[in-house]
Parts: structure tokens; C-alpha cells; sequence
């Protein structure tokens, strides 16, 4: 306890004091009686008797005043305690408590404040990180492609991103290209109205259906007029004779349902196209028209072009030339007056020199007149030998030592080849050849190898479309 608050002081000195006081009577009692004692040992024993009635009578009045001293300190001591309490309560009351009041008001204040500052950065964060991840996920669709490249203040690169459709509640994956200065949509995978694609061509997700959806405006930002159309593209194969894919007669590219490259087999696309492509029309009906284009570094040589006789219209290339079972079957006939004239391949392309029997390096499509003809066995009355397509021609039929067509597999007396494509070549010697996709894998000598002649090789491609 403060001895300095009001109250205190004046009760504690006084407490003191009499303890003093008491001590003090005591001390000045036992010395009065010593000297007494001494002083009345001549004295009689009603003295001394006197004298102890005396220190008795003294000892109760010093004991009386003790006592009263003792419940007055206890008063004291309680009325300071009383009195601090009070003080304290008043103190607590009217500072201890408003300070504490202000603090808690300035915590409160201080975390408003890191709170708004707090969410203001996240705002700032949250905004730069939307712009960045606006349209490349379905969880954050930009509006649509331009929306993109605004948000990201530049130019985008093309390819798929996820935009916020009016045709479905979930957002569409789209490819977004740069197209005349603007950002734009060349449609999702076309297989909805909501993720109708810009045209056939720009089928940038592959879908391999013949009817995709498809908007006729120059682009698909929005799709809502498409409709289902037949994209399924006019190629069937296209064989590069460079490319290391052999299809000759026995490769799996005749006989099997599966494509290849079918994503390049779309008009302007295969043109330009380095390896051999199946596209989906190689399993579908082949339709009136069929149409056989040479091609030599990209530039078109010329084409050929058969009408399908009428009970194989309904029937795929895939069946011509690989699942029915009738060799040399006749399945269309060559329009001479649409078709190539001139004999352009041989003209252009061919050392102008026959074979073993003064065969001439015809191709067997744009040099002749022949009709098309499927699973050709035998050609010049060779042993056991295949070719996928050839035609009726027989202007190189004689002599065994001679082959042509597309898909070929040709023995004559233990010689042997296997080829994607090649005119009419009789041997021995040899001068012509298309492209180097051949091999003999057989046995004994072939002919491109273990033949004289100066060869000359056209790095021929060969297109088969159908004409819808």
C-alpha cells in the first residue's frame, strides 16, 4: 500500500507512536522497579507488598492501552485499504480503462486499414494474374479473342483458347487466329452450333466426322447461324514418293481402317503435304467422279479424270482396291476430254527410252487412255504381280521383265520389287523411276539395283480425290 495516499500516513505514524510509547513505559517501568528494589531492601515486606500492587495496577493499565492501541490500528488498517481500493477503482475507471479504450480502437483502425490495403493488392494481383489467364482455361473464358489480346495489350499467338459462348453454359475451346489485323475465332470442333467452326477447312481440332458445323460468316465469334455441313474432304490418298512410307501392295495402308494424317488431307493442305496421307473419304462412298493429279514439287503436272460406273458409286475406295475379291476389275472410265492430253509426265519428266521389249515410260494415268481399273494381277505377263490401281492401257504388255501402277508388288522368274509408284518400266536396263520408295524385301535381283541404264528419278505425287 501507498504510504503517501490520503489517510494512510497519519494512521500508520500513529500506530507507531504508540508501540513506541508502550515500549518506552515498559523499559522506564522495569528500570523504576530495579532501583526500587535496591533502594527497599531495608524495607518491610508491606513495601514490597505495596509496591507489587502498584507494578500490577501499571502492568493492567499498560496492557489496557495496548489493547486499545491494537483496535485502532486495526481501524486504520482497515480504512486504508478501503480508501486504496476506492482509489484504485477511480483510477482504473477513469484512466486505465479509456486507454485501453484507445488502444482497442486503434487495433480495430490499424486492421480496417492492413485489411483495405490487404485487399486492394490482392485486387491489383488478382487483375494482372486474370489478364494473364483470360481465355486458357475453361475456368477463365475471355469474352472472346479479341477480349484476349486487348487484356494482354499485344498481339497473340494462334491457337486454342477458351472463350464465353451464347450457345452453351460451358465456356468453348475455340482457335484463335490473327486475320486481317484482328484477333478472331476460326470456330471450336465442329460439332455443335456452339462450337461451329468458321469453314471445313478450319478444322484446327481434327474432328473426323463428315458433317461438322460450320458458319458462313468470315469468322465464328459468333456461331449462331451455322449449320451442319459436309466437310468431308474431296482426298482420299495422297502417296509422296520421297517420303519412306512404302505403300506398296502388301503395306497396311491399303487394307486397314486406319488413317493417316488425316488432318492434311482438307483442301489447301495435302497440296503442300511431305508425307503419304489416308483421309476419311478412303473408307466412304467414292461418289460419281474420281480424279488422279501428278504433282512434281508442288506444281501439278496434270490430272486425270474417271466417271465411276454406277454400281460402284455407293462403294469405298477402300473396297476397290483392297476388300472385294475380283482382280483387274474395271470400276471407272476415263473422261478423255476433261482428262491430261499430251502425255505430259512423259514428255516432261521421263528419259524417253524404252525397255527390254522398247516399252515407253508412259504413266499409266495422265499418258494413257486407259480406264481405271482395281487389283490389277499379272501386267505383261508378269508372274504373280500386284498393283493396287492401274488402268486398261497395254501399250507396255509384253515381255514378263515390265511393271506400272500404284501399290505394287512384281515378280518375273526371280526378279523382284516392291514400289509405291511407277510408270511403265521394262528391264533390263532401266531409266525411269518414280521417287525412292521401293525396296525388295523378297529375295533375289531387282531391278532399280541390278539393272544397267542411267535412271532417271521423278519425285513424283500422286492425289486420288473424289469429285462431289
Amino acid at each position: 500500500m501507498d504510504a503517501s495516499v490520503e489517510g494512510g500516513a497519519t494512521s500508520i505514524q500513529m500506530m507507531s507512536a504508540k508501540i513506541v510509547q508502550v515500549d518506552d513505559a515498559r523499559a522506564e517501568l522495569s528500570a523504576t522497579v530495579t532501583q526500587q528494589l535496591a533502594d527497599a531492601k531495608v524495607e518491610t515486606a508491606q513495601s514490597v507488598a505495596d509496591m507489587q500492587t502498584e507494578m500490577a495496577t501499571q502492568a493492567q493499565e499498560v496492557t489496557d492501552q495496548l489493547a486499545e492501541t491494537r483496535e485502532q490500528v486495526d481501524e486504520d488498517l482497515s480504512a486504508a485499504v478501503e480508501t486504496s481500493k476506492n482509489y484504485a477503482d477511480n483510477a482504473i475507471e477513469n484512466t486505465v480503462t479509456p486507454a485501453l479504450a484507445k488502444v482497442a480502437s486503434d487495433l480495430v483502425a490499424l486492421e480496417e486499414k492492413i485489411k483495405k490495403d490487404i485487399d486492394e493488392d490482392i485486387k491489383t494481383t488478382l487483375d494482372k494474374y486474370e489478364k494473364v489467364l483470360m481465355g486458357t482455361s475453361t475456368l477463365t473464358p475471355a469474352a472472346n479473342c479479341e477480349a484476349i489480346r486487348s487484356a494482354q495489350s499485344g498481339a497473340q499467338v494462334d491457337g486454342a483458347y477458351y472463350v464465353v459462348s451464347k450457345y452453351q453454359s460451358a465456356a468453348v475451346k475455340v482457335w484463335c487466329a490473327n486475320v486481317g489485323g484482328k484477333f478472331i475465332s476460326l470456330g471450336g470442333d465442329c460439332k455443335s452450333k456452339a462450337t461451329a467452326c468458321a469453314s471445313c477447312s478450319s478444322n484446327y481440332f481434327n474432328n473426323p466426322g463428315r458433317f461438322l458445323w460450320v458458319d458462313p460468316d468470315a469468322n465464328a465469334d459468333d456461331t449462331g447461324n451455322s449449320k451442319s455441313t459436309d466437310c468431308e474432304p474431296a482426298l482420299m490418298v495422297k502417296l509422296v514418293t520421297t517420303d519412306n512410307h512404302i505403300a506398296e501392295y502388301e503395306s497396311k495402308f491399303w487394307t486397314s481402317t486406319d488413317l493417316m494424317k488425316p488432318e492434311l488431307a482438307v483442301d489447301g493442305k495435302w497440296q503442300t503435304a511431305t508425307d503419304d496421307i489416308k483421309g476419311p473419304g478412303y473408307l466412304t462412298a467414292i461418289g460419281k467422279v474420281i480424279e488422279i493429279v501428278a504433282s512434281v514439287k508442288n506444281k501439278e503436272v496434270g490430272r486425270a479424270i474417271y466417271n465411276v460406273k454406277a454400281k460402284y458409286q455407293d462403294k469405298s475406295l477402300k473396297w476397290l482396291l483392297a476388300d472385294q475379291g475380283t482382280s483387274n476389275l474395271q470400276f471407272a472410265d476415263r473422261d478423255n476430254g476433261k482428262s491430261a492430253k499430251n502425255r505430259p509426265m512423259y514428255s516432261k519428266h521421263m528419259y524417253r527410252r524404252g525397255g527390254n521389249r522398247g516399252q515407253r515410260p508412259y504413266d499409266m494415268f495422265l499418258d494413257t487412255t486407259g480406264h481405271l481399273v482395281a487389283k490389277q494381277r499379272n501386267y505383261g505377263g508378269s508372274q504373280n504381280s500386284w498393283s493396287r490401281l492401274s488402268t486398261t492401257d497395254r501399250s507396255g504388255w509384253t515381255g514378263c521383265h515390265v511393271y506400272t501402277g500404284i501399290g505394287g508388288d512384281h515378280y518375273c522368274n526371280g526378279w523382284r520389287i516392291q514400289y509405291e509408284a511407277s510408270p511403265i518400266v521394262g528391264y533390263c536396263s532401266t531409266y525411269n523411276r518414280y521417287g525412292s520408295n521401293h525396296k525388295n524385301s523378297k529375295g533375289g535381283p531387282t531391278p532399280n539395283s541390278n539393272c544397267g541404264g542411267a535412271k532417271r528419278q521423278t519425285d513424283v505425287e500422286f492425289a486420288i480425290l473424289k469429285k462431289k
